[in-house]
Parts: C-alpha cells; structure tokens; sequence
C-alpha cells in the first residue's frame, strides 16, 4: 500500500473503534475523535510497511498501519510493541 492510497481510505468515511462508540474522522493531516479532539498526524513508509505517527497512546507514537481487505477494518499497531492497539471498523 502506498501513503496515498492509505490517505485515500483514512478519508474516504468515518470510522468507530471496535467495541466503543468512539467515531474517528481523518480529515487533512488531524485526526478528530468524537468531533471533540483533533490529533494531528503524518504517515510515512518505512521497511516497506506504512506508519501513522500521532500522540494516540501514552506508550507509543508510531502506529504499523494495516487494512484488511475484506472487512476494511483498519489495525493500529504499536511500532515497538508490535501489540494490536487500536481497531477501526
């Protein structure tokens, strides 16, 4: 997956977090949770494997970004831990 193609899709609807009723909108370089709080973000590649960096954990800053295909859920995954993060459906 390129960097544009993964802007494409982050912005192509909005988003709620896997067992929350937290709703995530990508829009220009911020991330809004909940029209609330705006984060904002950059992606970049890296290993051939896309990275979203923003402030969403107090552990981790950098984010391995994975779609799924079939579902177009999005995986959020800590860049040091390796650990599932965050799940956008």
């Amino acid at each position: 997956m390129t960097i544009n193609e993964l802007y494409n899709a982050l912005h192509s609807r909005l988003f709620y977090e896997k067992n929350s009723l937290k709703r995530y909108r990508f829009q220009g370089n911020s991330l809004f949770i909940d029209r609330k709080a705006f984060i904002p973000f950059t992606i970049y590649l890296e290993n051939n494997c896309v990275y979203l960096s923003a402030l969403l954990c107090e552990n981790e800053q950098h984010f391995k970004v994975v779609i799924d295909d079939y579902t177009a859920n999005i995986y959020f995954y800590g860049k040091q831990s390796g650990q599932p993060l965050l799940i956008l459906e």
